[in-house]
């Protein structure tokens, strides 16, 4: 995720999902942070992808997806190297976890694999919203007969590639550390209530709410000490304990029967680095980049660096640079140059502009100081 053009404002910033938010703490006496977390993002009414928050230049942020149709020509390649390795099976599912409006697809599909005649598409969205605006794509595949269906939920029994670009620094994470021999966690209460969290990066909400530290103790307690992960952070260093995001991968792997579980994140390899990184938590809105996790809650996107050591082992974790020059980046941007250097004369149309993207758009999906270092690992079927 990157940031955006600063877009129109729209209605789901409306101050209402934060006062309703503010009431569900203040009705509760607090509630743990990745409790508010999870209706700040996804409470139908209130949440920023259920009252339109979205990914797009003229939205809240950007993804690799959003640059351009490269990523998801990259990906198409990706699934053409699976579909080839699996035998070539007459049906070879698509699956995009996460899919908000569609476009990894729409660029998949536009890039014209070499297994389409045998793939079938399933949209993975949780928000209603984003899934309404789905019947577009849908008519549009279908004019190109590939089925495509939406659904909430990860499909049974998949024989293709899920891919989830971007969804796991989406899901509520816990936030936990270690001070003076005590396990604490993050907790949100109304203000004045007990010392405010204070991170540099991150600073402190005003007295509406406040973000406080609790005791941690009992199976909570037990199961952070069994994680190996967590006795390499260092004390008074506030972590993200990613559960959800490692639950959510091994449900993907048990759901694929045949092929490859694909995800591409921000974050980094161990929670330790995470733990010493300044603004691992962070918020996006209308271009803009905040650090103070309260802010106009229901009215920014929540997200937080992803610890891939949390996560099940993945079969294979590189860069997102290294994965594309696996995929055929390459190829892709010197077929687009022969082609552009064919016609130098040529009128602007739609081949040639999407030509003119592909290499424009290359040097931004494989900076090292950006994009490119994003983290992309790969699960087989059956973990």
């Amino acid at each position: 995720m990157i940031q955006a053009p600063g877009g129109p404002t729209s209605t789901h910033r409306a101050l209402g999902a934060h006062a309703a938010l503010i009431e569900a703490v203040v009705r509760s006496g607090g509630l743990r942070f990745d409790a508010l977390w999870e209706l700040a993002l996804y409470e139908p009414g209130i949440g920023f992808y259920e009252t339109g928050g979205a990914a797009g230049r003229r939205a809240d942020f950007l993804t690799s997806v959003e640059l351009g149709p490269l990523f998801g020509a990259c990906i198409a390649r990706r699934v053409d190297q699976a579909w080839n390795a699996a035998g070539r099976p007459d049906t070879w599912t698509l699956v995009d976890a996460g899919a908000g409006p569609g476009t990894l697809v729409r660029a998949v599909l536009a890039a014209q694999p070499e297994c389409v005649g045998a793939l079938e598409v399933v949209l993975v969205e949780r928000s209603a919203r984003q899934r309404a605006g789905h019947a577009d794509l849908i008519g549009w595949a279908a004019d190109r007969e590939v089925a495509v269906r939406s659904q909430a939920g990860l499909p049974e029994g998949v024989a293709g590639v899920i891919v989830a670009n971007e969804l796991l620094d989406n899901l509520p994470a816990r936030v936990v550390q270690r001070h003076g021999g005590q396990v604490q966690e993050l907790w949100v209460a109304p203000g004045g209530v007990a010392p405010a969290f204070e991170r540099p990066g991150i600073p402190a909400a005003g007295s509406e709410l406040e973000l406080t530290w609790r005791p941690m103790v009992g199976d909570d307690a037990a199961a952070l000490a069994a994680c190996e992960w967590w006795d390499n952070v260092p004390d008074d260093a506030p972590v993200p304990w990613s559960a959800g995001a490692a639950e959510w991968v091994a449900e993907a792997q048990r759901r694929l029967a045949l092929g490859i579980l694909v995800v591409v994140d921000y974050g980094a390899r161990t929670s330790a680095e995470v733990a010493g990184r300044d603004g691992w938590l962070r918020t996006y809105a209308q271009g803009a980049v905040g650090t103070d996790p309260l802010e106009n809650l229901g009215g920014r996107d929540l997200t937080t660096d992803v610890p891939f050591d949390q996560l099940p082992q993945p079969d294979r974790l590189v860069t997102q640079a290294d994965a594309l020059a696996c995929w055929g980046i390459d190829q892709l941007v010197a077929a687009a140059s022969a082609r552009l250097a064919a016609r130098p004369d040529a009128a602007l149309d739609l081949a040639r502009a999407r030509d003119i993207s592909l290499l424009n758009e290359a040097p931004t999906l494989v900076d090292s100081a950006g994009l490119g270092a994003f983290l992309v690992a790969e699960w087989g079927a059956g973990g």
